[in-house]
């Protein structure tokens, strides 16, 4: 466990930097640019998740392998020729993917997109200047992958942390001083993606074990690993396809302004992936090294740990997110315009994101095992079912269609999916995840907030409700931690420690 424990504090620590950063400059971004280029750069967020549908499952499938062969005393050859193999698969997949997208761009331009501020060249130069962001950005992901399957994530995260300042601060005061455009926003994010891609390329190589010999290109080992990088690749397409086609059909039937709302929501939804995704990041390949050493008994303990840590994380702040979006957007963008438009779909957008974030633990313990069928059946027929959906009400209700659509999709991951991962459970022990690991911190949680809001002064100035709602917040964490058995025992084996040591 205290490998575990110490990557997950640094991928917290990294990816809350990463996430306090964007909550920073994000309110800066609509004071340089307004709301409408803020939608610009939400289509660009769009397009960077999009093209991860021809990942080919290459990075998950690195990680995995990179943790497995770590513990094998003669694999540091073997591990240098797979990354150089993989790599140069994937360097090939950019290059074709970032060609037929530029090729695309002038009929997004005409057809997709509909900017009311923005003129024609300005779009069509943004969309191309796009294109080079990802075409950078996009394989700094791959060596972000195999640092993680090596383990090293206190580099990861000091990279992190390294990088994501330059490039939004960076953006912020080009904006400034220089020119308050979003052709100068995507000028510099082409900037620091040259030097992201040439940061992580450089900590992977290094990184890897010594090895005599240079690395070589060696198809025969991609011949080992395609049918769990194929099943990867198809629940990354599927996950894809899930997480935007609703965005894409949205971005038809709204106005760029309105997008821009609907995506600030989403931008405070996915804050809650601060907590969810670090403990994935730590314990992916800790479960892929337990599980090729056999070490079930261990990896049922730092399962339950894992879930609990984020059930009573995760589950407080969506919760508090739901009940205080007013406030919340209100405190961020200082805008009354943006917090009615945005918080509505906000309390309920944060709510599926909290039930995706619960199914984070369960996806590594499965893709750790190389098996992908569970969920990779249910996505497909999710996208069967909400695509028309969404498809149907989204000129009808606009946005909301797309918040109903994502905690319908993530309360069927939790009451169908969850059982079949837990099939080879025991009965009890299946109850016991949903009771002790789930539904404990969330009522703890549940009965902390409910006061809170019953209880808010009215005419409090901004800081006195930003500090009140902060103090509500670690309340419902607090309660919600305590509740949960596992981390009762850490919290008070802590404590001792710390009393001893006095």
């Amino acid at each position: 466990m205290g490998r575990v424990k110490t990557n997950v504090i640094a991928n917290l620590i990294g990816q809350g930097w990463a996430a306090l950063i964007q909550i920073v400059l994000v309110p800066f971004y609509l004071h340089f640019l307004g709301v409408e280029s803020y939608g610009l750069i939400s289509f660009y967020l769009m397009l960077i998740m999009g093209v991860q549908i021809f990942d080919l499952g290459l990075a998950q499938t690195l990680n995995r392998e990179i943790a497995r062969l770590s513990i094998d005393p003669q694999g540091a050859s073997r591990m240098r020729d797979l990354v150089r193999t993989i790599e140069v698969v994937y360097w090939g997949v950019v290059a074709v993917v970032c060609i037929a997208l530029a090729l695309l761009m002038p009929l997004i331009a005409s057809y997709v997109i509909n900017p009311k501020q923005i003129d024609a060249e300005s779009l069509r130069y943004a969309l191309y200047m796009m294109v080079a962001v990802i075409a950078l950005n996009w394989p700094a992901n791959l060596y972000f992958s195999g640092l993680m399957g090596l383990q090293k994530q206190v580099l990861v995260n000091k990279l992190r942390i390294l990088l994501t300042t330059v490039t939004g601060v960076g953006a912020l005061i080009v904006l400034w001083l220089v020119s308050p455009t979003i052709l100068m926003f995507f000028s510099w994010r082409i900037i620091a993606g040259i030097l992201t891609f040439a940061v992580m390329a450089t900590a992977l190589h290094t990184g890897l074990p010594a090895a005599s010999g240079r690395a070589r290109f060696r198809p025969e080992l991609l011949s080992r690993t395609w049918r769990f990088a194929a099943g990867v690749s198809g629940l990354t397409i599927s996950a894809l396809v899930l997480t935007q086609l609703d965005k894409w059909i949205l971005i038809n039937f709204l106005s760029l302004e309105a997008f821009g709302y609907f995506s600030l929501a989403v931008t405070v939804s996915n804050a809650l992936n601060l907590f969810a995704t670090p403990v994935f990041s730590a314990v992916f390949p800790r479960f892929s090294v337990l599980i090729a050493e056999g070490k079930h008994a261990v990896l049922e303990q730092v399962y339950q740990v894992s879930t609990q840590v984020v059930a009573a994380t995760v589950v407080p702040t969506a919760l508090f997110l739901s009940l205080y979006a007013h406030e919340v957007l209100l405190l961020w963008t200082r805008s009354e315009v943006i917090a009615n438009h945005s918080s509505p779909i906000l309390r309920l957008f944060v709510i599926g994101t909290a039930l995706n974030g619960l199914m984070h633990v369960p996806y590594a313990r499965e893709l750790a095992r190389g098996s992908t069928r569970i969920f990779l059946t249910f996505n497909l027929a999710a996208i069967a079912l909400l695509g028309p959906a969404v498809w149907y009400f989204a000129p009808r209700i606009g946005a909301m269609s797309s918040a109903i659509a994502w905690v319908t999709l993530n309360a069927a991951y939790l009451i169908i999916a969850v059982p079949l991962i837990h099939s080879n459970m025991s009965r009890r022990k299946q109850w016991s995840w949903y009771y002790n690991d789930i539904m404990l911190p969330t009522v703890s949680a549940v009965l902390i907030l409910g006061i809170g809001r019953a209880f808010l002064p009215a005419g409090l100035s901004s800081l006195g409700v930003a500090a009140v709602l902060a103090i509500i917040l670690a309340l419902a964490i607090t309660a919600a931690s305590l509740t949960a058995s596992e981390l009762r025992k850490i919290i008070k084996t802590s404590i001792m420690k710390l009393h001893t040591q006095r």
